[in-house]
């Protein structure tokens, strides 16, 4: 149980880097340092986001099919944001 609610918040993270590297394309940057960080951002954010979160949801929502989670144990407003980012991001990549 642990490990989901860790895995859970370390895909959060990854979606909220997604939404910075979607911000981040617009910018220029220009000092070296900047630009290794934004280069982590994208990386999780744009490479990361969308396969750990599919690996996530499809883990969750079997768990709580065969019912070896209870949905009061899980953290229920990540579960429904991190829902939300896969549908964003699953929609960015279809179509843009």
């Amino acid at each position: 149980m642990y490990g989901i609610r860790v895995f859970q918040k370390a895909v959060f993270l990854c979606n909220l880097c997604f939404v910075a590297s979607c911000w981040l394309r617009t910018l220029q940057v220009e000092s070296q340092g900047a630009q290794a960080l934004v280069k982590t951002v994208v990386v999780l954010g744009l490479l990361l986001a969308l396969p750990l979160n599919i690996l996530l949801s499809l883990c969750l929502i079997w768990l709580l099919l065969w019912k070896k989670i209870s949905f009061e144990r899980l953290n229920r407003p990540l579960f429904v944001v991190n829902l939300l980012f896969l549908l964003l991001t699953t929609v960015y990549f279809l179509y843009l």
